[in-house]
């Protein structure tokens, strides 16, 4: 009863690379109403650069295989696409691609991180203005196929319905993230980062008593002092925690980055409106 009591309480979600989904993982998740999450980011030549096996061989193939195993077994799935320069400049096509091609009906466009190291290809800086003009171009192809997209739609949402956007994921405070070696954590992204990921007794642990969960519940933008006067305050949530971490060297910092295009997204909002009544 316990157990029962759980799932009609919880959701189940994998965040996966795609490459290792079989007809074996489908089945358990079909059994047990488990969604998933593929990271994908484009075509074979823009997803190939970023994601690979060992000897540089491309995991392209295998996550478009997977996704279409959990689409024949009619398993729920997002898209999973992170935006940086090895994919910019396609974004609508590749939403498109994504739509019409892989059955996508959910997909999120995960904004890039900017400047984080010598090497990786996101060092390279997407100029705001060039990132907004892309999404915007994406949510279009997206909108006209009926499907959602997270980056441009939740925003929308709130902006519509007139309510205050409490943040930008469930990490902020409301997701749980358990990895195969028993580590939980608020956000999977901080895997790799001390202090974030601890081993607790899973049929023990509860998130209101634990520090690093609500450090992340108060990392909202409606908590942060400087986010007070913001004009996109209601509808912006503060950005991905992670980014913000990566920039500022604490998850409590402003991303200036996501503060830009939360402004250009609320004027772009108040314009579209202002041009057309039907534009929500």
């Amino acid at each position: 009863k316990k157990e029962e009591r759980l799932r009609d309480l919880c959701g189940f979600d994998i965040i996966t690379n795609g490459s290792l989904i079989n007809r074996e993982i489908v089945k358990f998740a079909k059994e047990h109403n488990i969604s998933f999450g593929v990271s994908l980011d484009g075509f074979k030549h823009n997803h190939d650069q970023m994601r690979m096996y060992d000897k540089n061989l491309g995991t392209f193939e295998d996550v478009v295989r997977g996704i279409n195993l959990l689409r024949k077994n009619g398993i729920e799935y997002s898209i999973l696409c992170t935006v940086g320069p090895h994919n910019i400049n396609e974004l609508d096509r590749i939403c498109e691609f994504f739509i019409r091609k892989l059955g996508a009906k959910n997909i999120n466009l995960t904004l890039p991180l900017c400047k984080i190291g010598e090497g990786y290809p996101f060092a390279k800086e997407i100029l705001i203005n060039h990132l907004f003009n892309q999404v915007i171009k994406a949510s279009k192809i997206i909108r006209k196929y009926g499907a959602y997209e997270g980056t441009y739609f939740k925003h929308l949402i709130s902006f519509i319905e007139e309510e205050i956007f409490r943040g930008e994921c469930d990490g902020m405070g409301c997701q749980v993230v358990v990895f195969p070696d028993g580590r939980i954590g608020p956000c999977l992204a901080f895997i790799n980062e001390r202090g974030f990921f601890t081993k607790w007794d899973l049929l023990k642990f509860d998130i209101k008593n634990k520090k690093i969960f609500q450090k992340f519940s108060k990392g909202i933008a409606l908590l942060m002092p400087e986010c007070k006067r913001c004009p996109a305050l209601g509808i912006c949530g503060g950005g991905c925690m992670y980014n913000r971490f990566v920039k500022g060297g604490k998850v409590e910092k402003q991303d200036k980055y996501f503060c830009e295009f939360m402004i250009k997204l609320l004027k772009h909002f108040v314009y579209e409106l202002g041009k057309s009544p039907n534009f929500c």
